[in-house]
C-alpha cells in the first residue's frame, strides 16, 4: 500500500481498518440489488429478467429420505453466476458513495478517499482517529439497512501518527483506543503482526510486504517434477498454473530484478531435467515464442517488469478522472521512465504522458472529464523473447539452422500439443530442437578429466584464494584464469578470450 509508505514519508497521521463482510454474497438483500439496479437507470426488462431468476428461487432440506416444505430464499447471490459479482457490487456501490462524500478520508490528488473496496474486501481510510469512527459509524448504518454483518473479530485496524518528540521519520503506532462498530471493538495490529489483503501480506511500516515465494516455488516444482506426468504435460503444467499463481504477488509485491532472476534459475533448471536437456541448453529454447520453435516459459526477470509498467501506462491514462489524480499523485512521469528502463527499454524512447496529468480546471461541479488528450496505444519496452530467440539463432551449435523455424506455425505447432502420442517424444523433439541430441560429437565437448587438481592461494591479507591454475618454474609463478565456454563466435579462439578483471574467486 502507497499511501502507508506515503504517510512515513511525509510524516501524516493514516488510520486503516480492514473490514471482514460475514458471508458477503449470502446475506445481500434481493430486494436492494433491485432497488440499486433501478437506481443505477438499469433497463426495466433487465430488472425483471433478473427479479425473476431470483424470486422463483427455493430450498429444501433433506432429512431421513424426506424434504421439506420450499423455503423461499431472500437473501444472497447464486454462486458460481458470472453475474452475481456484479450483483453485489451494485448495492455496496451506495455506501461508497457516502463514504466518498460525507465520509472523512484521507486527501490524495486533490480527492477525497475513504474506502477502497474489491468485491466483499473492504479498507477504510482516514487522517484521524475520530475521522475513522465517524466512518464506521455510515458504515455500521448501512449494513443494518441492507442486513450485511460486520465480523469485528475478524477485522483489523492500526493507526500512524507522527512522534513530536522525533522529528524524523519515526512514527508511532496504534497509540488510541480500539475502534468500535456495531458495538463491538475491532482488534489493532500488533507491532509484529502482518494482515492479508487481496492475497497481499501487509504490514505497517511498508504497507505491502515484499513477497518470499522462491522456497514455496521449489516446493511445487518438486510435487510437479513427483507427478505422474509426462515431460510435455509437467511444461504446460508450470506455465498454465504455476507462474500465474506467483504472478500476481510478484507484479504487486516490488520484486528485485535479483529476485526475479533466481526464480528465473529455479524454474529454468527443473525443467532442463524433465526434459533431459543439458545445463549448457540456450535459454532461448525455453523462452522464445512458441511460433518461433521456442516452448513460450515467460522470463520473470522481463516479464513482471513489462507487466507493471503496462498497469503504471493504463492508469496514469485513464477514463476515470479520480483514478487518473490518484495515479499521479502516488507516481509520474520520470517514475514511469524509470520503469520503462527497468523493463529494458530505451530512455529516448519512453511515452510522454504529461498530458493526461489532471489539471484543477478538471474538476467541474464534480463530474468526470475525459482525458484531454487521446490514450496512447501501448506498445513494449522491449521485445525480450525475441531477444532470446536472436541469442538462440548466433550460438554456433546449438544455432544452427534455427533462422529457418521464424514464424512457421507449421513447423513449430508440436511445442503446444500436451496430451496423446506427441508427449512420448516431446522430449526427444526438443533436444532436437535445441540441438543438444546426446551425439558422439556432442558428448566429447563436455568430458572432464579424472583428476582436477585445486590449488590455494592465500593473500598478504590472509584471504583465501581458488585460481584456475598456477604455473610455475622456478621462484616465478603465474596465475591463469581459465574460461570455459559451451559456445563461442564465429572468429576462433581468439575472438572468444573474454579478459578476466576480477581475478579468482575467493572460497566460499
Amino acid at each position: 500500500m502507497t499511501l502507508v509508505r506515503k504517510a512515513h514519508q511525509e510524516r501524516r497521521t493514516l488510520a486503516v481498518v480492514l473490514l471482514d463482510v460475514a458471508k458477503a454474497f449470502d446475506t445481500v438483500c434481493h430486494q436492494h440489488i433491485f432497488n440499486a439496479l433501478r437506481q443505477k437507470g438499469v433497463d426495466s426488462d433487465v430488472v425483471q429478467c433478473i427479479r425473476s431468476g431470483y424470486e422463483s428461487c427455493t430450498t429444501r432440506i433433506a432429512l431421513r429420505g424426506e424434504f421439506s416444505e420450499p423455503i423461499a430464499t431472500t437473501r444472497g447471490v447464486r454462486q458460481g453466476d458470472p453475474l452475481s459479482p456484479l450483483l453485489f457490487n451494485l448495492p455496496m456501490d451506495p455506501l461508497l458513495c457516502t463514504l466518498s462524500t460525507e465520509g472523512k478520508g484521507v486527501s490524495v490528488g486533490g480527492s477525497n478517499v475513504a474506502a477502497l473496496a474489491f468485491a466483499d474486501d473492504l479498507v477504510l481510510l482516514s487522517d484521524s482517529w475520530g475521522g475513522m469512527s465517524h466512518n464506521l459509524e455510515i458504515t455500521a448504518a448501512f449494513c443494518k439497512l441492507t442486513g450485511i454483518r460486520i465480523q469485528p473479530e475478524k477485522s483489523h485496524g492500526f493507526l500512524l501518527s507522527p512522534d513530536p518528540a522525533n522529528k524524523r521519520n519515526s512514527m508511532r503506532v496504534n497509540r488510541c483506543r480500539r475502534w468500535m462498530v456495531a458495538g463491538e471493538s475491532i482488534p489493532l495490529v500488533c507491532e509484529t503482526d502482518e494482515v492479508k489483503y487481496l492475497g497481499m501480506q501487509i504490514c505497517r511500516k511498508k504497507g505491502l510486504k515484499r513477497p518470499e515465494l522462491r522456497q514455496q516455488v521449489k516446493v511445487w516444482l518438486r510435487s510437479i517434477g513427483a507427478a505422474p506426468l509426462d515431460p510435455a504435460q509437467k511444461v504446460w503444467f508450470t506455465k498454465t498454473y504455476l507462474l500465474p499463481r506467483v504472478n500476481y504477488r510478484l507484479t504487486h509485491g516490488d520484486v528485485s530484478t535479483a529476485e526475479l532472476g533466481e526464480l528465473d534459475r529455479v524454474v529454468r533448471g527443473e525443467v532442463k531435467e524433465w526434459l533431459g536437456l543439458p545445463v549448457s541448453t540456450c535459454n532461448g529454447v525455453l523462452y522464445s515464442k512458441m511460433r518461433d520453435g521456442g516452448l513460450g516459459l515467460p522470463r520473470l526477470k522481463h516479464s513482471i517488469p513489462e507487466q507493471q509498467l503496462r498497469r503504471m501506462f493504463e492508469l496514469l491514462q485513464s477514463e476515470d478522472r479520480m483514478v487518473r489524480e490518484l495515479a499521479w499523485d502516488v507516481e509520474g512521469q520520470e517514475d514511469f521512465t524509470q520503469r520503462w528502463v527497468k523493463a529494458g527499454g530505451d530512455r529516448g524512447s519512453v511515452p510522454d504522458l504529461t498530458a493526461h496529468r489532471p489539471e484543477p480546471e478538471d474538476i467541474l461541479d464534480g463530474r468526470d472529464v475525459q482525458p484531454p488528450v487521446p490514450r496512447q496505444a501501448w506498445r513494449c519496452p522491449v521485445d525480450w523473447r525475441g531477444g532470446e530467440f536472436h541469442d538462440w539463432c548466433s550460438k554456433r551449435v546449438q544455432g544452427v539452422g534455427m533462422d529457418g523455424f521464424k514464424n512457421s506455425p507449421e513447423a513449430n505447432s508440436w511445442p503446444s500439443r500436451t496430451s496423446g502420442a506427441p508427449c512420448k517424444w516431446y522430449a526427444n523433439a526438443v533436444r532436437l530442437r535445441a540441438g543438444v541430441w546426446p551425439t558422439k560429437e556432442f558428448l566429447s565437448r563436455s568430458v572432464q578429466s579424472p583428476c582436477l587438481l585445486q590449488n590455494l592461494l592465500r593473500t598478504t591479507g590472509g584471504a583465501v584464494l581458488r585460481p584456475d591454475l598456477i604455473l610455475c618454474k622456478g621462484e616465478s609463478a603465474q596465475v591463469v584464469d581459465v574460461t570455459v565456454r559451451y559456445e563461442g563466435p564465429c572468429g576462433g579462439p581468439t575472438s572468444s578470450r573474454l579478459p578476466s578483471t576480477s581475478g579468482p574467486g575467493p572460497l566460499p
